[in-house]
């Protein structure tokens, strides 16, 4: 299930250990091909839904594994077909608790309950704060679930300058392109979806292509989220950060 891989990037600012990174899966596919004319492309060429719901999945838990086998089923998959890539579909809410090492300016950025989003420009425009601590042990000690939101790739965004996003700036949000990362296990395309959609879709290729046999195959995971914090320190009357999601690694097999 390599769905889960699909999270926002950012250029500029830092990453850092992501020791709670939940994902809501609501469906997961498996495609015998995807076009991906553009790494927002997420066509899934001779889909098969093998999960529904709304599960939430702790990606950064030893046992997500198992939570992700009660939400997958690959009875009854057509014999003889062959698969490449996987879809999941996932809720643009996340929660997180992470830290990072940023510098210009210097500033060890940890996630925050208690931060939100303005209410004006509403959850997926606002890039709530994080909170700059003394040093990296005190901010991955002190680090609290924080819900994130997806942004929307857009110029009109805004960067909370505090935990009640009572002070902000405007930002040009943007996601760091996968292709410029090069990294396989990040997935092949992220959809950009359009303003207010509470959803969003991925492709990823599978480990190896698969061919549907007469046994209901098993699905291996493995997911990585050492990088799976991202942050940008600026100066507003001191160092402040914000608290964001960066890719998270994940890899995929099926076999018999």
């Amino acid at each position: 299930m390599l769905l889960v891989s699909f999270t926002a990037a950012f250029a500029d600012g830092g990453t850092g250990l992501a020791t709670k990174y939940e994902v809501t899966m609501l469906k997961l596919e498996l495609c015998t091909d995807a076009p991906l004319a553009t790494e927002y492309d997420t066509t899934c060429t001779g889909a098969v839904v093998v999960g529904t719901g709304n599960k939430v999945f702790d990606i950064a838990s030893v046992n997500v594994g198992a939570s992700v086998g009660q939400f997958i089923s690959t009875t009854g998959l057509p014999v003889g077909t062959t698969f490449k890539y996987a879809k999941p579909t996932f809720s643009r809410k996340f929660k997180m608790t992470g830290s990072a090492t940023l510098s210009n300016p210097t500033c060890y950025c940890r996630t925050e309950s208690s931060s939100t989003f303005d209410a004006t420009k509403g959850k997926y425009k606002s890039a709530t704060a994080g909170v700059c601590e003394a040093d990296a042990a005190t901010a991955a000690s002190n680090a609290e679930p924080q819900d994130l939101y997806m942004q929307d790739i857009a110029s009109d965004n805004i960067k909370c300058e505090n935990g009640s996003c009572s002070a902000n700036q405007a930002t040009n949000y943007f996601r760091t392109p996968l292709s410029a990362l090069n990294i396989p296990l990040l997935g092949k395309a992220l959809e950009n979806p359009p303003v207010g959609q509470t959803y969003v879709s991925a492709i990823y290729e599978l480990e190896t292509p698969y061919t549907v046999t007469a046994v209901a195959p098993k699905i291996a995971i493995a997911f990585g989220t050492k990088n799976g914090f991202f942050s940008d320190s600026f100066t507003a009357g001191g160092s402040k950060c914000i608290a964001d999601l960066f890719y998270p690694w994940v890899r995929v097999s099926i076999t018999d």
